[in-house]
Order: structure tokens, then C-alpha cells, then sequence
């Protein structure tokens, strides 16, 4: 069912450049939608039609939804594959992972994932998530790709990351793991012999880094609050206030920080201030090594490999 939604609002917030925006009559949009709302199908399809005539994007995509759901008129997929066109090409992410889902599943017409996979890979790189999940299954099955285990994954884990739950579910039967059916408590941390302090210069060339380590240079420079949610977590983890840290570092990780992703992953790698899930840390390294974090893929590799501790069946 489509949800009420303004022009503002969700189905024009993913990754749409304002210049293509062009709302047309948010009033005339908004009577269609509580006619939507009110099941009045028939008014909402008239509405909706005239302001994707207009050039309405939205308005285009909720046609082609009720096209495709036979709602206040008859059911016509071949015409909805044409109204997402229309707003795919001029760059909305939504209408782009519908018409290439629409695509590979042939509806509409017959199926073409070689059609498919560029608004798919489109939608994916904005940060669609259903997108990047049907990405992930492309290259799992080597349809029209070739066949790359290492990208499916990626693509699994930030679907993952961005609650889409059968991208978690496909991970973690790509990485041998098996999700708890119950809630696990999470290990208390052995006290330190040493009160926590910075780790030596002599370190800094390692290549592995941990939660309690230096923050990147990049990572003290990111805009939006994530430099200093990032800092904050860190102080936290150095505290032992875990929790502290957990929280900090997810504000981080759901602003696609892969610095945060990566730490984040790490406590639930270790049940620090968080329940110990290692399903939990391989999407969130999987997100954090899609965006070129080279500890998080050393990390998401050790996972892989078995060389952490993994949930019993």
C-alpha cells in the first residue's frame, strides 16, 4: 500500500537531485493521496495521472504502483514500466530499482536483466536498498555479471546495514553464520590489567586497527556530526563505557560512515556494549569494506574464514 507521503518526504528523499524535483502541485498531490488513503483508487489514479502528465515525478511512480496493483484502473504493467522510465531517467531512485526489478522479473514484458542491471546499479549506488539486494543476488548467481562472491557480499551487507533483513539472512548463508533464534546476552569484557592509554607512535604503521585506537585523519574531518560522534566514541570506549561508545559510533555508521560501521561492527564482534552477534559485525564490516575500509575487509575475511568465534546452530 502507498504510504501518505509528501513531495519532501520518502519518495523523493533517496539521492534525487533537486534540479530534477520539479513537485508541481503539491496540494492537487496531497488530495491524491488522502483519496488514496480513503480507498478512493478511481480519484487518486485521475490525480496522480494528471500530475505525472505535468512532469511530476512521484506522481509518476505512484501510477505506475497502482498500474501495477490494478488500482483505479485496470491492472496494465507494460504501461507502468513506462511511467518509471519516464521518472527513472530523470533520476529517481525509487522509480529506477522498480523498473529494474520490474525487468528482471518480466513483468511488463518479457524479462531483460541486461536491461535491468544499469537502473539497478543505479538505485544501488544511491543507497536503495531492495536495489542493492537484488544487486547482491545478480552477482551470487552470475546473472548477466560474472559470478563474484566478494561484490555479493558487499552489496548483502550495506542492504544489511540499511535493515533490509533478507540481506542479512543472505550474508550470513554466504559466510557460513546462523543467526541466533534467541536474544544473546552480551559478554562482559575482562577488566584490563592497565588503566586504558593511547598506544604508542611506534604502532602506527600496523595494519590492523581497533575500536580503542586513533581515529583516520579523514574520519576527525567528516562533516554532519559524524567527526564528533566518532571522537565521542571513542572517548567512551577508552572510558569502558561500551554502551556509550555502541552509540556514538551507530549515529556514525547509519550517516554511512565506514569508520563507524567498522567499530560498530567490532563490538558486536567482541559483545562489547552491545549483545555479542557476529552476523551483526559481518554486515556492518560488509558495509564498511564496500566503502574501501581496508580493516574492515581484513575483518569481514577472519569472519569468513572462521577465525572468530561463531554462534552455535
Amino acid at each position: 500500500m502507498i504510504r501518505r507521503f509528501s513531495l519532501a518526504a520518502l519518495l523523493l528523499a533517496a539521492a534525487l537531485p533537486s534540479a530534477l524535483a520539479e513537485p508541481g502541485d503539491q496540494a492537487a498531490f496531497d488530495r491524491g493521496s488522502a483519496a488514496y488513503d480513503e480507498g478512493r483508487y478511481e480519484d487518486a489514479f485521475a490525480i496522480f495521472d494528471a500530475l505525472a502528465d505535468s512532469g511530476d515525478l512521484a506522481a509518476m511512480r505512484n501510477v505506475a504502483l497502482m498500474l501495477r496493483r490494478g488500482q483505479g484502473a485496470a491492472p496494465d504493467p507494460k504501461r507502468a514500466r513506462a511511467y518509471l522510465l519516464r521518472a527513472a531517467r530523470r533520476g529517481l531512485t525509487t522509480a529506477q530499482a522498480d523498473l529494474g526489478i520490474m525487468l528482471l522479473d518480466g513483468e511488463g514484458g518479457e524479462a531483460d536483466p541486461k536491461e535491468a542491471l544499469p537502473w539497478i546499479m543505479a538505485s544501488a549506488a544511491a543507497g536503495h536498498a531492495l536495489a542493492q539486494y537484488h544487486l547482491g543476488r545478480m552477482y551470487e548467481d552470475g546473472l548477466v555479471v560474472p559470478k563474484d562472491l566478494a561484490q555479493a557480499k558487499l552489496y548483502y551487507g550495506a542492504a544489511a546495514a540499511r535493515g533490509y533483513r533478507p540481506s542479512a539472512s543472505r550474508l550470513a548463508d554466504l559466510l557460513g553464520l546462523v543467526p541466533e533464534k534467541e536474544p544473546v546476552r552480551a559478554r562482559p569484557a575482562p577488566a584490563p590489567p592497565v588503566p586504558p592509554r593511547e598506544p604508542p607512535a611506534a604502532t602506527a604503521h600496523k595494519t590492523w586497527i581497533g575500536p580503542g585506537d586513533p581515529l583516520p585523519e579523514e574520519a576527525l574531518t567528516a562533516a554532519g556530526g559524524v567527526a564528533k560522534a566518532l571522537t565521542e566514541g571513542r572517548e567512551a570506549y577508552l572510558a569502558r563505557n561500551f554502551k556509550g561508545a555502541a552509540a556514538r559510533w551507530r549515529r556514525a555508521a547509519d550517516a554511512d560512515s565506514a569508520e563507524g560501521q567498522f567499530r560498530l561492527g567490532h563490538l558486536y564482534l567482541t559483545g562489547e556494549g552491545v549483545p555479542f552477534d557476529p552476523v551483526r559485525a559481518a554486515e556492518w564490516f560488509a558495509a564498511a569494506t564496500a566503502q574501501g575500509h581496508a580493516s574492515a575487509e581484513r575483518a569481514l575475511s577472519k569472519i569468513e574464514h572462521g577465525r572468530v568465534a561463531q554462534k552455535k546452530p
